[in-house]
């Protein structure tokens, strides 16, 4: 029987592993070659052989210790983290170790349904670390480079099922750091710090230890440059603290001693608008930064005033990987204006259905104007004016009043699609990339006459007169600049108004309705997992656009390419994002975010 949990071999009639201790839940037969990564040997199999280790030299960066340290943990213990919870559960209890006045918190902690998607993401992880090799840049490189530590042999043997940073309010003039780690043997753990210690103090530092609550705490002594580390086991977790008054800070609220974070309402009312099915959280409370930052000038941005707490989340779907993020409001906060200009409307989504299924970016959405609604209703005061001005210099520049000949037309759905189109953006064609924009008329007559001003305003500032065309049996009005070559054109394809960059921007537009992107087969995957009841999408083709400037680059380019970029985005099929529509009264926005893998990824 083949333990899940560390690998190990036991008897078909067990029922518990003989290793670890686990449970074992159903007899499974152990694969030919055992699944883990490099990286994941299972801790019950016998160690190999390694050569000894020469000694450390003389390490001179350590003035800077406490700091450099505390970013170490973050790194790599982190990545431990995601490594054991590959085949493991996770808690969400890193919350309950945090001051409630803490405004920010980052929580990688798995939930059961996550568990099989992390063991078919192997071979993405797999593909970025092997190319990260060499550099330096793991965080298992960098334990091992500057502290002296065996990732294997010191970390994994005791890090647990829940990883933890956050932002601890001190009271002093810098914000502190919490780091906390879950622990599954303590004294492995107790083992890694005493090792880390040891270098430390032989580089120099000094450390004391002090019983806090009946908690046994070491800490750094305060040198030259302030306050050191501290550290402590307590409640199932390795905390580590970037001063001693953070450590405290922690040890009283586990001990509740103090107000928790985990039961903050501000807290609970952001992470229940989060799914309960992830494999990582982050929160992030405005109110609470703002006070810890004095210098932020919060009357001059309406927006972030308005805002009382950001929430994301990351779960792993079937086919990628999802983001879901939700900003929770303070409505007593923002004027009726404000929280009108906020709510996104549900959008038809009929625009994908009218752009071609070959586009390599779209960004759709409901109602124009209020695009410009948001930008008034949360400008500074200072900025106000500018804004105004702004829009006086586009209207003269258009030669319309963006109120009465296009807001009264332009009420419904609109896209910006970029295609490609080899005569280049606006005649470059290092950018083989072509522009259109559709905007959905609901009263033609009315988008006829604002259309025809602004053509009119567009022929007394060029000199070049609109021409009528025929493409793709629909009637285009175009203009070319005979000497950049760059022919621009609008018309009407269905219920919208398409303006295209070029003649080939416009034949994509007017035979988009016989392969929409709407029907494309990957871009129904990319949009399954995003909200059904939207105000529209914004979709990126990244194979499609990957491929296409893969195709200009030189032979050097493309093998630098090969090398450094494409093990990261090669897997990347398409992104998509949308925003969740609500009701007026609702004091909560949300949206996701889906990023699209190869299937081989999965393999």
């Amino acid at each position: 029987m083949y333990c899940i949990h560390c690998g190990a071999t036991n008897a078909d009639t067990s029922k518990f592993c003989m290793q670890c201790g686990k449970p074992l839940l159903a007899p499974v037969t152990p694969p030919a070659t055992p699944s883990f990564p490099r990286s994941l040997t299972p801790v019950a199999q016998a160690p190999q052989a390694t050569p000894p280790r020469p000694a450390p030299r003389r390490r001179r960066w350590l003035p800077w210790a406490a700091g450099a340290l505390a970013l170490l943990l973050v790194l790599g213990i982190g990545t431990v983290a995601l490594a054991r919870t590959w085949l493991h559960l996770g808690t969400n209890d890193a919350a309950k170790l945090m001051p409630a006045d803490s405004p920010m918190l980052l929580s990688i902690s798995p939930n059961l349904l996550q568990v099989r998607q992390m063991q078919k993401l192997q071979a993405i992880v797999g593909a970025f670390g092997a190319a990260a090799q060499g550099t330096g840049a793991l965080p298992s490189d960098l334990l091992e480079a500057q502290l002296d530590i065996d990732f294997e042999k010191d970390v994994v043997p005791w890090a647990g099922l829940e990883f933890a940073a956050s932002v601890v309010n001190t009271g002093q003039q810098e914000p502190g750091l919490l780091v906390a780690a879950a622990v599954r043997n303590r004294s492995a753990a107790e083992k890694f710090m005493d090792k880390v210690r040891d270098q430390l103090e032989a580089d120099g530092q000094t450390f004391a230890e002090e019983t806090y609550r009946g908690v046994k705490v070491v800490f750094q002594e305060p040198g030259a440059s302030g306050e050191g580390l501290a550290y402590a086991q307590f409640n199932g977790f390795l905390v580590v603290g970037s001063s001693l008054d953070a450590l405290h800070r922690s040890v009283d609220a586990a001990q509740g001693q103090g107000p928790v974070l985990s039961k903050d309402a501000g807290y609970q009312k952001v992470m229940k608008q989060l799914r309960g099915n992830r494999t990582g959280y982050f929160y992030l409370d405005f109110v609470r930064l703002t006070e810890m930052t004095p210098q932020y000038e919060a009357e001059d941005q309406p927006l972030f005033n308005g805002v009382q707490g950001v929430g994301a989340s990351l779960a792993l779907e079937t086919n990628g990987i999802r983001l879901d993020y939700t900003l929770v409001l303070d409505t007593k906060k923002l004027s009726p204006a404000q929280l009108a200009a906020l709510q996104p409307l549900t959008s038809r989504n009929q625009a994908v259905a009218a752009v071609p299924d070959d586009v390599l970016f779209v960004a759709s959405g409901y109602r124009l104007e209020g695009i410009f609604d948001q930008l008034a209703a949360f400008l500074s005061p200072d900025d106000t004016e500018s804004f105004d001005q702004s829009i006086g210099e586009l209207e003269e520049q258009l030669g319309i009043n963006l109120e009465n000949d296009l807001f009264n037309w332009a009420d419904g759905e609109y896209a910006l699609a970029l295609i490609e189109d080899p005569a280049g953006l606006m005649g470059d064609q290092e950018n083989p990339l072509g522009v259109a924009v559709l905007i959905e008329a609901s009263d033609r007559r009315a988008a006829e006459r604002g259309m025809n001003r602004i053509a009119v305003n567009l022929e007394a500032q060029g000199g070049e007169r609109f021409m009528d065309e025929t493409i793709a049996g629909f009637g285009f009005r175009t203009i070319t600049d005979p000497y950049a070559d760059i022919t621009l054109g609008y018309g009407f394809v269905g219920d919208f108004v398409v303006i295209g960059s070029s003649r080939l921007a416009l034949n994509e537009l007017a035979n988009a309705s016989g392969s929409p992107l709407a029907k494309n087969a990957t871009f129904r995957e990319a949009i399954a997992p995003l909200p059904e009841k939207n105000s529209g999408y914004v979709y990126l083709d990244m194979a499609g656009l990957v491929d296409l400037f893969y195709r200009q680059m030189s032979d050097t380019d493309r093998r630098d390419f090969n090398r450094d970029v494409r093990p990261y985005v090669g897997t990347v099929r398409a992104v998509s994002m949308a925003a969740q529509s609500s009701g007026n009264k609702d004091d909560a926005l949300r949206g996701s975010l889906f990023m699209l893998l190869d299937q081989d990824a999965f393999k």
